[in-house]
């Protein structure tokens, strides 16, 4: 009993801190104007390899290499491809201006948890908890409805990365190795990419910015830290919690557009906004009244 309640105070503080981590991401990405999104990316994955290596040296984390079987190979591949996709579908449409259309996804995402936690995991889920997803969904396709398309984008932003968390759920790897072992099959892509750019004098990475240069180096640590926590809460807490916990990112993405960045909001959008902040809210109130009466009954 009292190693299920650790688990889930570890994965409960795991997953608000991975959100917190990525919530303020876009403040540290801001700093590398200089760069192409592209070449961000595949530093995130070198350095990102690099600083899990050294994480992997201090605590003694290679063992996987030597239980890897053929069948966990095939698992493997599949979760760094839905990750690798979701960072390039990400690239993509912040470089082609779906900006917007790459927040909806992100807010959809939790909903998806939702969806294979349910339906895949056999996960129960309460009445308070059916409120929250309805208010939520809710808010979702008010947003996008007000965008006046329907976002192929949003919805592929959404889908793989609630497949990577599945597959990062099912993994019998522990956080850090496999972490480690995603960021080395995409590792010669990334090293790939990095030489032609250099080669074709479209690098920003060593060309006379300190500032960028020393941004791209800590990249690694900034993309590998909340995956490591994310990691770690996957593990340890329903796919249902660790879906609503993701609120937290995108809700302080948009309280940082706004008051940091000066950027505007709409109506409708804001509206939105506030209808899934409101299915969060009930969420968490949910879960309090879950553990009180959970306590009540010892």
């Amino acid at each position: 009993m009292t190693t299920t309640k650790n688990n889930s105070l570890y994965g409960n503080l795991s997953g608000l801190g991975a959100y917190l981590l990525w919530g303020m991401l876009p403040i540290y990405w801001k700093q590398l104007g200089g760069a192409s999104a592209p070449e961000i990316l595949m530093h995130r994955i070198i350095w990102g390899f690099l600083f899990l290596v050294f994480i992997g040296f201090l605590t003694g984390g290679f063992a996987w290499l030597k239980t890897l079987k053929r069948q966990h190979l095939l698992r493997l591949s599949i979760q760094t491809l839905m990750l690798a996709s979701n960072w390039l579908l990400y690239i993509w449409s912040v470089n082609n201006g779906y900006i917007v259309e790459t927040s909806i996804g992100y807010f959809m995402n939790p909903l998806i948890y939702v969806v294979l936690g349910v339906v895949l995991l056999s996960e129960k889920i309460n009445r308070l908890e059916i409120a929250a997803v309805l208010i939520a969904c809710a808010g979702v396709i008010w947003i996008t409805v007000m965008h006046g398309a329907f976002p192929w984008r949003a919805v592929l932003i959404a889908t793989t990365f609630g497949f990577y968390g599945l597959f990062k759920k099912l993994s019998p790897m522990d956080s850090i190795s496999g972490l480690t072992a995603e960021t080395a099959l995409l590792l010669p892509f990334a090293l790939g990419w990095v030489l032609y750019l250099h080669i074709s004098g479209n690098a920003a990475f060593c060309t006379g910015d300190m500032k960028i240069n020393l941004f791209l180096l800590g990249a690694g640590a900034a993309t590998t830290t909340p995956l490591i926590l994310f990691s770690w809460a996957a593990k340890r807490i329903t796919l249902i919690r660790l879906g609503f916990l993701q609120y937290i990112a995108p809700s302080l993405q948009f309280l940082a557009g706004v008051f940091i960045y000066g950027e505007t909001v709409g109506f409708n959008r804001g509206l939105g906004i506030g209808m899934i902040l409101l299915a969060t809210i009930i969420y968490i109130f949910s879960q309090i009244h879950q553990n009180l009466r959970h306590n009540s009954l010892k």
